[in-house]
């Protein structure tokens, strides 16, 4: 079924490493607290932080930064229902109406500023 996603939770620890910021995109992963402060992870004392990934994490290449990978969990299933989809939707929506209004806005308080060329993309871009 194409709407499944796998999901690996695992945690990567350290003592005094400074967070591989690269392997978010080497692992596809993002820390599973959004509130998880990566830039802190220099100093003394252990930092343990749970991540989330759609695929297994590259235990070598972690370590090859200083960071050990532990409790990594069986992938799980997320199937997005009719009703979060129906969320996700007007979310976008609200947010696309924002940016679009913020860009007429833009638009309206500086055209008498904006080269041709500028002006042209931004009419072009709100009348889409």
């Amino acid at each position: 079924m194409s709407g499944r996603l796998r999901f690996y939770t695992f945690e990567v620890v350290s003592k005094r490493n400074i967070f591989p910021f690269e392997m978010l995109t080497y692992d596809h992963a993002w820390p599973r607290d959004e509130n998880a402060n990566l830039h802190s992870s220099y100093g003394s004392g252990e930092h343990r932080i749970r991540m989330v990934g759609i695929k297994p994490p590259a235990r070598g290449r972690w370590e090859s930064f200083g960071w050990k990978v532990e409790n990594v969990e069986r992938p799980y299933m997320s199937y997005p229902t009719k009703a979060d989809l129906a969320i996700q939707k007007a979310e976008l929506e609200e947010r696309l109406a924002a940016l679009i209004a913020g860009v007429q806005a833009f638009y309206d308080d500086y055209k008498s500023e904006l080269s041709p060329s500028w002006e042209k993309f931004l009419k072009d871009l709100l009348n889409t």
